[in-house]
């Protein structure tokens, strides 16, 4: 589920590291690390069954084990030579969506070039490496080119995925061959800088929560949210308390479901979300789960309340109160997002005298961690409970 258009890319491309380690010390691992060359298990066997080649052919002066040894050195030494042609002025970008939903795949794009002239490259391996400098790690993430013509470029994707919230810069990416034998494992490494913002991950709602919800909101709206006829917005499923002079008898034979008319209301009630982000230093860690659960429940709300065309607005209480007027744009939604995506928790303080200084207007629905005493009078308390709210979480900000 996905809430919001694909925003502009963000590009990381490799920064010219030699010349900035030369200034800073630190950089210097990352230099040395820069290419790599590891033996791999077919490479370890075929160079044990030369030494055991090589010792018989001292041992007995025959002509063909010489021949044989010759032989065996010549394909190691074109392995090295070969793979390292392979990864020679082979040109590397990266490009990722500057936000992304926590919890959910997105896709990293991936540019390769050969700036050789007559040389193609073979068996590039685009994998995402351990950003800590002498330490080598299994990949999580690759894409994989067969062969790339000298002076060709091209476009590789792979997925990623953000388990939390916050913004998470991207690991370091590491360009693998083992062309031509397999013998050598033969990395080349990028350290780009790409980050992301992960929104907080979306659930689902309780379909028993969110009809009283709607009704709430439809009751406060009043006079105001009256439908007009004359105002045709769509069709949709018939739901119990619709008016049987609504249905579409056309749309209805032909699903075999009973469908209604939707219609457009005058003035969409306003929404306002306020959450009770506040998290003592007795109740961690589970207390921070169960904001985290808070957070993802509170973006779901302004997503399923903006989609049905109501002004959604945001209250916090945190180290920093957050007050987001009610809006309908998709900016402001993702404005709501980026907010609860860097969110952090508040230590103490009460929410209602918060509230008294915002007057904030709008259907009020406080989303806390754990029971209060409603802070608004006629608010809907929410805690994400099993029985409210699914969603499958991994922790807090990254």
């Amino acid at each position: 589920m996905r809430a919001y258009p694909d925003p502009p890319s963000q590009a990381g491309k490799a920064p010219s590291l030699r010349k900035r380690a030369r200034r800073d010390p630190s950089l210097q691992p990352l230099v040395r690390r820069k290419r790599r060359l590891r033996i791999t298990r077919m490479g370890g066997g075929f160079i044990l069954l030369s030494l055991a080649v090589g010792f018989a052919a001292m041992n007995t002066g025959m002509n063909l084990l010489f021949l044989m040894l010759g032989m065996m050195l010549s394909m190691i030494s074109a392995s090295g030579f070969l793979s390292m042609i392979s990864l020679s002025r082979v040109r590397l970008s990266r490009q990722a969506p500057r936000k992304v939903q926590a919890g959910e795949p997105f896709p990293v794009r991936v540019e390769l070039a050969n700036q050789k002239r007559f040389f193609p490259s073979y068996s590039l391996r685009i994998m995402e490496a351990a950003s800590k400098p002498g330490k080598m790690e299994g990949p999580r993430t690759w894409a994989y080119c067969l062969k790339l013509p000298p002076r060709h470029q091209v476009t590789l994707f792979y997925e990623q995925r953000m388990e939390r919230r916050g913004v998470h810069p991207l690991p370091p990416v590491t360009l693998q061959t083992t062309f031509p034998f397999g013998f050598f494992h033969k990395s080349r490494f990028f350290p780009m800088k790409t980050e992301v913002l992960a929104y907080p991950p979306l659930g689902e709602v309780t379909q028993a929560v969110l009809e009283r919800l709607d009704r709430s909101v439809s009751e406060q709206g009043g006079s105001r949210n009256a439908l007009s006829e004359e105002n045709f917005f769509g069709i949709r499923e018939y739901r119990p308390g619709d008016n049987p002079r609504w249905i579409h008898w056309k749309s209805t034979a032909r699903l075999h479901r009973e469908m209604v008319k939707e219609f457009e209301r005058e003035e969409r009630e306003k929404v306002m979300l306020y959450l009770h982000a506040v998290v003592s230093s007795s109740e961690a860690p589970a207390g921070s789960v169960a904001l985290e659960r808070a957070i993802s429940l509170t973006a779901t709300l302004a997503c399923h309340f903006q989609e049905a065309g109501h002004p959604v607005g945001l209250a916090t209480f945190t180290p920093e109160p957050i007050l987001l007027p009610p809006a309908t744009t998709q900016e402001h939604l993702e404005e709501i997002l980026t907010t609860l995506a860097l969110l952090e928790a508040a230590e103490g303080g009460e929410l209602s005298s918060f509230l008294e200084e915002g007057n904030m207007e709008g259907t009020p629905i406080v989303i806390a961690p754990v029971e209060i005493p409603p802070p608004l009078p006629g608010a809907e308390v929410l805690v994400p409970t099993e029985a409210v709210f699914q969603s499958s979480l991994g922790g807090g900000v990254g």
